[in-house]
């Protein structure tokens, strides 16, 4: 992604990492997770489990998308 937007999240229980899953599956557009040095679609149930969810974990999506992002995920939003 070329304009790159990010948040920090914590999805630290299987409830969190279905729930952020299935939301990011709605979406029309792509929000990727980052942990460290992987990066996974925040669509993939399997993608994100490979993640260590114990620490807050960084989306990214375009940055023509932020507030729908921001809004759409702000229960899990942590700062940092």
């Amino acid at each position: 992604m070329k304009n790159e937007r990010t948040m920090m999240v914590l999805i630290d229980n299987i409830d969190k990492v279905k729930r952020l899953t299935n939301i990011a599956m709605s979406l029309p557009f792509y929000v990727d997770a980052v942990s460290e040095r992987w990066r996974v679609s925040a669509s993939s149930l399997l993608g994100l489990l490979s993640l260590d969810v114990s620490k807050p974990i960084e989306l990214r999506f375009d940055t023509e998308n932020e507030d729908r992002v921001r809004l759409t995920f702000s229960e899990f939003e942590v700062k940092i």
